[in-house]
C-alpha cells in the first residue's frame, strides 16, 4: 500500500484507540452484599472477626466508590491517599485472615491505575 493511504489510517486508529481508552467507565467489581461477604468468611458470623469485617468491607466500598469516581469525572485531584487507604484495608483484612477474594477484581484495577 501507499504511504498516502496508510498514513490517514494509522493517524485514525491512533485517535480511536485514545477515545476508546477514555471512555472507559469504572465502577465497583465486587457485587456481594456486607451480609454475603461476612457469610463467606473463615470464621463464623457470630465470631468477634465480624466486627472487623464489617469495617474493612465499609472502608473497601467507600474508598474505591472514591476512587472510581474521580477517574470517571476525571478529576485533576489525587487519589493516592484513597488507594493508601485501601491497602491498609487490605492488610487489616490479611492481620485477621478475612476472605476479600470477593475484591481481586477491584484491587486489580487499582494496581492499573497507580
Amino acid at each position: 500500500m501507499n504511504k498516502v493511504i496508510l498514513l490517514p489510517l494509522f493517524v485514525l486508529l491512533f485517535i480511536s484507540s485514545f477515545s476508546l481508552k477514555a471512555q472507559t467507565s469504572y465502577e465497583i467489581q465486587c457485587t456481594m452484599t456486607l451480609e454475603e461477604i461476612s457469610q463467606v468468611q473463615p470464621f463464623n458470623v457470630d465470631h468477634y472477626k465480624q466486627e472487623n469485617v464489617r469495617d474493612i468491607v465499609n472502608t473497601l466500598f467507600t474508598e474505591l466508590d472514591l476512587i472510581y469516581d474521580k477517574l470517571n469525572n476525571d478529576q485533576g485531584e489525587p487519589i493516592a491517599q484513597h488507594i493508601e487507604a485501601v491497602h491498609t484495608a487490605i492488610e487489616s483484612a490479611e492481620e485477621i485472615e478475612m476472605n476479600y477474594s470477593m475484591f481481586d477484581a477491584d484491587l486489580e484495577i487499582i494496581e492499573t491505575v497507580e
